[in-house]
């Protein structure tokens, strides 16, 4: 498994280029048209904030590099729904973070991105499958708690542990 969280402590040099794979390539003509996009984005003024990949799931977040800063909080949370309930074949991977608001009165926003692959919704009993799914999906998504290292302000209030406790919630 890929899994990528950039550290805001650690500012990346201007020409740095984040790393990583697409895991839906079947060639290596696939992987360097992905990277080639993803060295794009970067020289665009986009950085990689978080990705993660878990057997058919992969999912980024790339963020304007001067609103980087004020991004705070970077957690992930995996659930594979798969086989047996949980091999990673099917499930979510979700990133949460928080976008500190641009001055000291401004309000923060908490987002999180949610990917999934379920079941394809053909045979009967899918549709029973995919909403059992997401239901289980959101039970068992948690995001572990912002510790000491977290570049929060003592003052701020605690971040969202589950999906929807999050102000924005973008499902794909």
């Amino acid at each position: 498994m890929d899994d990528t969280v950039s550290e805001l402590e650690e500012e990346e040099e201007e020409d740095s280029e984040p790393s990583t794979s697409n895991p839906e390539s079947s060639s290596e003509e696939e992987t360097s048209e992905f990277v080639t996009m993803l060295q794009e984005r970067a020289r665009h003024g986009y950085r990689l904030a978080a990705s993660k990949q878990m057997v058919g799931i992969f999912l980024c977040v790339w963020v304007r590099a001067d609103v980087m800063p004020r991004v705070t909080g970077l957690r992930v949370s995996c659930v594979g729904r798969g086989i047996m309930g949980y091999m990673g074949n099917k499930g979510s991977i979700s990133i949460s973070l928080t976008l500190q608001g641009g001055s000291s009165a401004a309000a923060s926003t908490s987002l999180c991105f949610v990917c999934t692959h379920l079941a394809s919704g053909e045979k009967d009993g899918d549709e029973v499958r995919r909403n059992s799914d997401v239901a289980e999906i959101l039970k068992r998504t948690r995001f572990p708690r912002v510790h000491r290292f977290s570049r929060l302000p003592a003052s701020a209030p605690s971040s969202p542990e589950t999906i929807l406790e999050h102000d924005k919630v973008i499902w794909l």
